[in-house]
């Protein structure tokens, strides 16, 4: 018997690739990794932009679903202008949501395929709906908007495995150390300013370098999709995790550049003799944690 869940099974089909290969490709080019695909990530927010988006479409829709079951004849109005502010507001949240997508491993990316299919299933039945309503033809409006409430909750169901099964916008960071006090970290090579070295703080990796007011270091894993910052690329006091491009700056954590949108963990370095040690640094001022707590 097959236990995987409907996005799993999607995930191991292959044959999806058909559609999500070309689709991916043309994403890509006409959304390269620069300010406008941040916009849509949401880096400006420090947190997705997608799911908060999503909820405008949803709540459209549905208050208009209850106002046709419920509302009576007085509602009418509301519920179809409802509709079309629906079909309005999931323009923008697809933009978002193809933008993060994009930056998807391929299996997940089958199944975000399909949950894109899904709500523009959805969106075209709630704009027919809205034109057959426009047009006086009430109960084909009204039954074209049960089929589009169908199909986002389908596309809902699948949002909801890439979020809490796949944790796609999750941050992948949340396992940084959070030491208050100066501990000892043991790196695999030299700091130096030209690439990020491997080290380790209470058995979790950073990435640490030469910084240019002295050496600092980031949480290894990227919060993205914990990509290896220590095999990335320096560039600018930056380093570009060599996943998905995200890039955070290595003084302070600050993201640069998406798709990541969570400020990446950093730590304050200094050399005690042969030793090197590390402490975190406050995740919103850039002083190290004791010093903000004191």
């Amino acid at each position: 018997m097959d236990t995987r869940n409907l996005g799993e099974r999607l995930e191991a089909t292959d044959a999806i690739d058909r559609v999500a290969g070309p689709t991916h490709r043309q994403v890509t080019a006409i959304l390269p990794s620069g300010p406008v695909k941040d916009v849509l990530h949401g880096v400006w927010l420090g947190h997705p932009l997608h799911p908060v988006l999503t909820d405008l479409p949803i709540g459209f829709w549905t208050s208009a679903f209850v106002l046709d079951l419920v509302g009576g004849r007085r509602a009418r109005p509301a519920a179809d202008a409802l509709v079309g502010i629906g079909v309005a507001a999931a323009l923008p949240t697809a933009a978002t949501g193809l933008a993060d997508w994009s930056d998807l491993d391929e299996p997940v990316r089958r199944a975000g395929i399909v949950h894109a299919a899904a709500n523009v299933a959805a969106t075209a039945l709630y704009g027919l709906s809205f034109l057959a309503r426009r047009r006086g033809h009430r109960a084909g409006g009204v039954a074209l908007g049960l089929a589009g409430a169908a199909a986002a909750t389908a596309g809902g169901f699948l949002g909801g495995h890439l979020v809490f099964r796949r944790a796609a916008g999750v941050s992948r960071a949340l396992a940084a150390p959070s030491s208050t006090d100066w501990t000892e970290i043991q790196a695999e090579g030299d700091l130096t300013p030209d690439e990020p070295t491997l080290a380790h703080l209470d058995g979790e990796p950073l990435a640490a370098a030469q910084g240019d007011d002295g050496p600092v270091a980031l949480f290894d894993r990227c919060s993205h999709l914990a990509g290896p910052l220590h095999e990335g690329d320096l560039i600018d006091g930056c380093v570009r995790c060599p996943w998905h491009g995200s890039t955070f700056r290595m003084g302070d954590g600050t993201v640069v550049r998406g798709p990541a949108t969570a400020t990446q963990p950093a730590y304050e370095l200094r050399a005690d003799g042969n030793r090197i040690e590390a402490r975190r640094r406050h995740p919103v001022t850039g002083t190290d944690v004791t010093a903000s707590t004191v």
